[in-house]
């Protein structure tokens, strides 16, 4: 069973990502609005992976930053964003395992 933590500010994505995600073999453990709560929930719940919405403001940075610092924390990190090039600061992260975009059909 692959354990998924979601981490988005807008609760009706949350929703409908946790129920695309959740079949027989992924299900959804938590999802997080709340971006102060991310490192510690992560720590707290040990997903396999955790989706992380990137947005504008500085706390996704600082997430990142606590992930990285961190060699106990083995969740893969999805990172999605609405604008692409929001990401390109973080590339450089190798706690990140992906990047998607909101705005694939479908999610």
């Amino acid at each position: 069973m692959l354990n998924v933590l979601i981490a988005e500010n807008d609760m009706q994505k949350s929703v409908h990502l946790s129920n695309c995600i959740n079949s027989p073999n992924v299900r959804c453990i938590g999802i997080l609005n709340e971006s102060t709560k991310v490192y510690q929930k992560i720590k707290e719940l040990q997903p396999d992976v955790t989706i992380i919405d990137f947005g504008e403001d500085k706390r996704g940075k600082q997430i990142l930053d606590e992930i990285e610092g961190d060699k106990k924390i083995k969740s893969k990190i999805f990172l999605c964003t609405e604008e692409s090039e929001k990401l390109t600061p973080v590339t450089h992260y190798k706690c990140i395992n992906k990047f998607f975009s909101k705005n694939t059909p479908g999610i």
